[in-house]
């Protein structure tokens, strides 16, 4: 006897040399033993939809189909998941995403990337001028240098520019992307003049270990380097972003990620086109220039993005 459909009881009747026997008998499903859901990526965007799809087995591992699947997140202010299976992230983090059917679980784990920092300089003021972080509590401050004195106002930075042990700075707090395995930083900032090897930014603990653009080898107009720096040895990419026009600002964005690769670009910040070179920086070095953060000689309004995760400088006026 082999069961058709779902249902019953259905009488079953046997007869033998005039004598008969019979049974009641109901067809049920095979209970589900095992729910597996995977996600055509674990990493995603802030904002982006994901759509799952679940399996359902029974315990000798046939696929189960026809059952009613309930669906559940563990932190709905980060994503929310619809009664098929379809996840919109809301905002920057991970959360677990559950499938149950008939008292078996599987579930997966989502990474929305998005905004990490971010700083807006909407305080004004000069030297000594706190700049709050809109996203973390990573506050930013202007640094004296001498007597080149920055200010801010109107929701940017301006920075005189000059040697650099007289002018002002932006200085964003230590270990910003220490624990980040993939990042981004992107910076708003507009150029006056070229001074000598003046910085868009500039990562690390000394010149000998950091990460920087630099707005002009020397005072040459029109040319720039991105570099980092390992125990004094330098890996550098030179004309890569080039050129920066003077009062102009731009839209610069540098992205690292932990297979080693890195792209940096440039364009004007009411443009969609721009310069993309790409270079090779591994995470161990990512880790040794990442100890101090800061925004300096020209930034403005930075930003930082986890996988990419953005520590970026945003919308600057720089006298450099």
């Amino acid at each position: 006897m082999s069961g058709v459909a779902v249902g019953g009881p259905v009488s079953i009747v046997a007869a033998s040399e005039g004598k008969q026997a019979s049974a009641n008998v109901t067809v049920i499903l095979v209970p589900v033993a095992s729910v597996r859901v995977t996600a055509p990526a674990v990493e995603v965007n802030e904002g982006a939809t994901v759509q799952l799809v679940v399996q359902l087995a029974d315990s000798a591992g046939n696929l189960l189909a026809g059952r009613a699947i309930s669906w559940v997140s563990d932190s709905t202010h980060i994503a929310t998941i619809d009664g098929n299976g379809l996840v919109r992230t809301l905002r920057a983090g991970t959360t677990r995403i559950r499938a149950r059917a008939e008292g078996a679980e599987g579930s997966v784990t989502l990474t929305a990337r998005g905004l990490i920092h971010r700083w807006s300089f909407e305080e004004e003021g000069g030297p000594g001028t706190t700049f709050r972080d809109d996203l973390r509590g990573a506050t930013g401050s202007i640094v004296r240098g001498g007597t080149l004195a920055a200010s801010a106002t109107g929701g940017q930075v301006t920075l005189s520019g000059g040697a650099k042990g007289n002018a002002d700075y932006v200085a964003l707090p230590a270990r910003l992307l220490r624990t980040l395995t993939d990042a981004t930083i992107e910076v708003w900032a507009t150029v006056h003049s070229f001074k000598s090897w003046s910085r868009v930014f500039d990562i690390g603990t000394s010149t000998s270990n950091n990460l920087f653009v630099a707005w002009s080898m020397g005072t040459t107009p029109f040319t720039d380097r991105t570099a980092f720096n390992v125990n004094g040895v330098e890996n550098r990419l030179d004309n890569g972003l080039a050129p920066f026009t003077l009062d102009v600002q731009h839209h610069i964005v540098m992205s690292i990620d932990e297979g080693g690769g890195t792209a940096v670009s440039n364009s004007p910040s009411d443009s969609n086109s721009g310069n993309i070179a790409t270079w090779s920086i591994s995470r161990a070095t990512a880790n040794r220039i990442a100890r101090r953060s800061v925004c300096g000689a020209c930034t403005t309004s930075p930003s930082v993005k986890s996988n990419h995760s953005p520590v970026a400088c945003r919308a600057p006026t720089c006298n450099a």
